[in-house]
């Protein structure tokens, strides 16, 4: 519990600090912003494997560990982008967009926390593609492969190589 003297622990997600240590400290120490980066994955279509959406929820849960996680399905991108914010990092995936090994997409998130992006958008289109619309809007492109998945397998792998990527950030071992 805790980090020993600075008289602050953790306690079931809530913050306990004594009078002398603010907030703004515990977060300087944990080398994160005080907002909290979130992460939201959109996908035109819904999910209908039941073993695929097990492991969309199995990776969903890990990665709610190191952050606030949203995975919504959507019947097109036109409420994607109507519900982007200022602050917001919107990424699309498509096969023509940057690849990325897992210690870059580990490296793409970290650096975008740091420089106190509040959410960071993945969208991955249905089965038709991604609507031209919304990739005109796309801060980045990112390839999961230079292969074409179904948009339910794309959902699977990207929060799998985000849930990679948060153990690499975090120095632990389920990246080898």
């Amino acid at each position: 519990m805790g980090l020993d003297g600075d008289g602050f622990g953790c306690r079931s997600n809530t913050l306990v600090c004594s009078e002398n240590v603010g907030i703004n400290k515990y977060y300087e120490l944990l080398d994160i912003g005080v907002d909290m980066l979130k992460l939201r994955i959109v996908c035109v279509g819904r999910v209908k494997s039941k073993p695929v959406q097990d492991l969309i929820k199995d990776y969903s849960s890990r990665i709610s560990h190191y952050f606030p996680i949203e995975v919504i399905t959507v019947k097109d991108g036109a409420s994607t982008l109507k519900s982007m914010k200022a602050g917001d990092l919107f990424v699309v995936c498509d096969e023509k967009g940057d690849q990325k090994t897992s210690a870059e997409l580990a490296v793409f998130i970290k650096t975008n926390q740091k420089n106190n992006i509040n959410r960071i958008i993945f969208y991955i289109g249905g089965h038709e593609g991604v609507e031209h619309v919304v990739k005109k809007q796309a801060h980045k492109m990112l390839s999961l492969s230079k292969m074409t998945f179904p948009h339910e397998f794309a959902q699977a792998i990207l929060l799998e190589q985000i849930y990679r990527a948060c153990t690499i950030i975090n120095g632990e071992s389920y990246h080898k």
